[in-house]
């Protein structure tokens, strides 16, 4: 039984094992209150995310969830609409896995005063799991995991990393690399579709983990969500471009 395996068409990771895992980064719920602040408008956007966690466990068959950092939106403190918006995602959330657990990222400032019920809030530095006989080490990433360096397996988000497309448009990106300074990595995309990030033909590296990744950039693959394999990040970085068609995503080079 293979370990780990993307959910192909979302920005979610399924962990087998006895309990099988749905990882998912960078909920950033609240997110439409600060958009609201800059003249964009828009609808509460937390039951599209609880849908989409549901249909995901449906279609899985996960019985643990875990959110692997940004859940949510405000970097310090919690304002009154994101305690709303966030008690509803994580009962929600609750009643739907057998175990829930947050490790907390750059912006989850204020969870640990906040009641959380039978959701579990794990340390920064990440937390281990088992997996198809294989030791996983979660973490957001914007601090250092030393503690889960020595897994087989390290996942974190923070970035939102994407590649460019045509005019206006752009595709998130899974990054994965083995001996990137660790036996083997994924860098997740973010499930908050409406996010921005750093586009990989020029975007600066968050963290410790990132950054070491990025020194080895030919090692590390980049796929889209559909699991096109779309090169190294190396050469994306050195020129290569993604182009979408009526038949959907393929490789290019610049015209």
């Amino acid at each position: 039984m293979r370990a780990w395996r993307f959910v192909l068409g979302h920005p979610a990771l399924l962990l087998e094992g006895e309990a099988r895992t749905l990882v998912i980064s960078d909920l950033h719920v609240g997110l439409e209150e600060e958009l609201r602040r800059g003249g964009i408008f828009l609808p509460p956007q937390t039951r599209r995310l609880i849908d989409r966690i549901l249909s995901l466990a449906g279609e899985t068959g996960a019985r643990r969830l875990v959110l692997l950092g940004d859940v949510k939106h405000t970097v310090s403190g919690v304002s009154p609409y994101e305690l709303q918006e966030l008690r509803e995602l994580l009962s929600a959330v609750a009643a739907a896995f057998d175990d829930v657990t947050i490790v907390p990222g750059n912006h989850d400032a204020g969870l640990g005063s906040m009641s959380l019920g039978p959701v579990k809030l794990a340390r920064p530095s990440g937390i281990k799991l088992r997996a198809g006989g294989i030791t996983v080490g979660l973490a957001h990433g914007h601090a250092r995991i030393d503690e889960i360096a020595d897994a087989d397996l390290v996942v974190v988000g923070h970035n939102h990393f994407y590649v460019r497309g045509g005019p206006g448009s752009s595709y998130p990106v899974w990054i994965r690399c083995a001996g990137c300074g660790l036996k083997e990595m994924i860098v997740m995309p973010a499930f908050n579709g409406l996010l921005g990030g750093a586009a990989l033909e020029e975007g600066e590296p968050r963290g410790p983990a990132i950054r070491a990744l990025m020194e080895r950039d030919d090692r590390a693959e980049v796929y889209t969500l559909d699991g096109y394999y779309l090169g190294t990040l190396r050469s994306l970085r050195s020129g290569l471009l993604v182009d979408a068609d009526a038949r959907g995503i393929a490789l290019g080079t610049p015209g």
